[in-house]
């Protein structure tokens, strides 16, 4: 129970303090390209810890009647939680410096060990679901999704642990990858039957994050290795991602929002990294054919959180040319999913219940356009 007042305690002084920065997050004469994204990002934030934090365990409910008992698994899945620790990443990088912005990363941090299984060989890892709660399936790109926050984590708070879990975890998705077609790292663990964009970008970037971070070059070397075989299997002639291939050559060619904001922001950070032009020229052209493939109309898919790994796709090319070009387009569209697909209660999404991978995205992405807005860490 003390560790409840705790983070309520936390989190009531994160929420008085991020509505007391309002004013400087909101640059005065600084082109005015968003709508108050900072309001709906601390919006969103309360309706998270008011409808799916259990402070008695520490863990989040998979939808918004998980309190209720009504879902079949009542606390979230791994995905989730990963999602929401990289949205909690993104706000905290609005003032890197306030302590209790990193006591809330810590503790998702320690929610996420929850799901943390030491046992199953060959590598540690993190199941699918709560490991006390019976576990579940590991798979790979939950696991990368997950490393990334802890690096991003280590970058805010300098604590090596989390470094190290970010490591271990990269440890445990090698465990995955073979020569088998070609190459590449397989979706989950003990299917030798699909590799997916979706396990093998992600890996890029946790791999780039942490040559970064440490400076070794097999991060770099395995990144680049990796980088190309997705590449050479999945990149269309349109200029976005194809889904999956087959252990007996089937290529799934569907076309997910994710699989080409990944790659952007892969190719983004090998040209921080390399300053090879040639990266720059293809994130420019992923972004491009990834306007005209998915939202030629003005609207992205509905899935949002795949939409938010596009957006970290945008910002990461930001960060270099600084054209905002991509991150309007995509500022229309938040906008527009605030005003029509938003709840009385102000739950977003279409789906009911209302899953809490939806509001840790739409969370994520308000705090990244409130970055591009108003200068936070992540827009330098």
């Amino acid at each position: 129970m003390k560790k409840f007042y705790l983070f309520a305690l936390v989190i009531l002084i994160f929420l008085v303090q991020l509505s007391g920065c309002k004013s400087n997050i909101h640059g005065e004469g600084e082109e005015e390209i968003m709508n108050g994204n900072l309001d709906k990002m601390i919006k969103v934030y309360k309706n998270i810890t008011k409808y799916y934090y259990d402070e008695k365990t520490n863990l989040y409910y998979e939808t918004n009647i998980g309190k209720l008992g009504l879902d079949q698994n009542k606390y979230s899945f791994l995905w989730p939680v990963a999602a929401l620790m990289q949205a909690y990443v993104e706000m905290a990088k609005l003032d890197i410096n306030n302590i209790n912005n990193k006591l809330v990363l810590i503790s998702i941090s320690d929610t996420a060990q929850k799901y943390y299984d030491s046992l199953l060989p060959p590598k540690p890892g993190y199941d699918s679901y709560v490991y006390n709660l019976g576990g579940g399936q590991r798979y790979y790109d939950d696991n990368e999704w997950l490393g990334i926050a802890f690096v991003d984590i280590y970058s805010i708070t300098k604590n090596v642990e989390y470094l190290k879990k970010a490591e271990e975890i990269f440890n445990f998705i090698m465990t995955g990858y073979d020569n088998k077609m070609g190459g590449g790292i397989y979706w989950r663990e003990g299917d030798l039957t699909v590799k997916n964009t979706c396990s093998n970008g992600p890996a890029v970037v946790l791999a780039l994050k942490l040559y970064q971070t440490t400076n070794q070059q097999e991060y770099l070397n395995i990144a680049k290795e990796i980088y190309n075989w997705t590449n050479e299997n999945f990149l269309s002639p349109e200029g976005v991602y194809w889904d999956h291939l087959k252990s007996d050559g089937t290529l799934d060619k569907t076309t997910w929002t994710y699989n080409t904001g990944i790659m952007i922001e892969a190719n983004a950070l090998f040209y921080d990294i390399t300053k090879d032009k040639v990266y720059f020229d293809s994130a420019r052209k992923l972004a491009e054919a990834s306007i005209k493939h998915f939202a030629s109309n003005g609207y992205f898919p509905d899935t949002y959180w795949f939409n938010a790994v596009l957006l970290r796709g945008y910002q990461s090319l930001y960060q270099i040319d600084k054209d905002k070009k991509y991150i309007k387009i995509f500022d229309d569209y938040a906008q527009e999913v605030w005003e029509k697909e938003r709840d009385e209660n102000n739950l977003i999404g279409k789906k009911e219940p209302k899953p809490l991978l939806d509001q840790a995205a739409m969370l994520e992405i308000y705090a990244r356009l409130a970055q591009v807005e108003g200068g936070g860490n992540a827009s330098k």
